[in-house]
């Protein structure tokens, strides 16, 4: 059974969201402000007396005003929201429910605009709290697209290194030697950084603000794939 004195605490930080929410109703700026502190507070206390999972969940719902864009009146509900139903399982001995989810992931996701071919791999991965997978899936997809755009039987980094040359690309993103060079080390990094060591290793991917960050940073090249241009110096 949950001590008394958390389930307190759990209504208190439920009524400070309450009174914020009035606050932010008159004065956006300030209520945001003021929720944030809260949404940090509550994240740290869940984690000392909860659980890990259920402070991810709270912070997923803390970060989306920030990451997402999303309306904070409305990011403010939903954290009252999961407070109520996180009180209402503790209270009556349950232990915090698995399919209670905090917050609808993949409109977030939708509300960020990242590529599509992020949100067709990712989209699922991340709301089901799969984040390792996620990332991965997503940088593949990357590796498969460049491959299938140059036409060349490569792999990995030796694929981006050739695709993207600045001797003889492939795939022109710019026609600045530097530039382009730059871009290389960018798609070649991708691979090196992120795709490889996830599809080699088991690694904990427990964050889902860098994982968010990692799918940004996808999405971003493949925009610029997107805009590359066959080079004529590789006919």
């Amino acid at each position: 059974m949950i001590e008394h004195d958390i389930l307190g605490d759990l209504r208190g930080f439920h009524a400070e969201l309450v009174r914020v929410r009035t606050t932010a109703l008159q004065n956006l700026s300030l209520g945001t402000q003021i929720r944030d502190r809260i949404v940090e507070r509550l994240v740290h206390y869940l984690r000392e007396n909860v659980s890990a999972d259920e402070a991810e969940k709270a912070f997923a719902i803390g970060g989306a005003v920030d990451l997402f864009g999303s309306d904070e009146i409305d990011a403010i509900d939903e954290q009252i929201a999961y407070l109520e139903a996180l009180i209402a399982d503790l209270s009556a001995g349950h232990p915090p429910s698995p399919t209670r989810t905090p917050v609808p992931m993949q409109r977030e996701i939708a509300r960020l605009q990242l590529h599509s071919r992020v949100i067709e791999v990712a989209s699922q991965l991340f709301s089901d709290g799969h984040y390792r997978q996620a990332v991965l899936d997503t940088y593949i997809a990357l590796v498969e697209q460049v491959k299938l755009k140059s036409g060349l039987p490569l792999d990995n980094t030796p694929l981006m290194q050739q695709a993207f040359s600045p001797d003889k690309p492939r795939l022109q993103v710019s026609a600045d030697k530097d530039e382009q060079l730059g871009f290389m080390w960018l798609f070649s990094g991708a691979v090196m950084a992120i795709r490889n060591p996830k599809a080699h290793r088991l690694m904990q991917q427990q964050d889902p603000q860098r994982t968010l960050e990692w799918l940004c940073f996808a999405s971003a090249l493949f925009c610029v794939l997107d805009g590359c241009s066959p080079s004529a110096t590789s006919a």
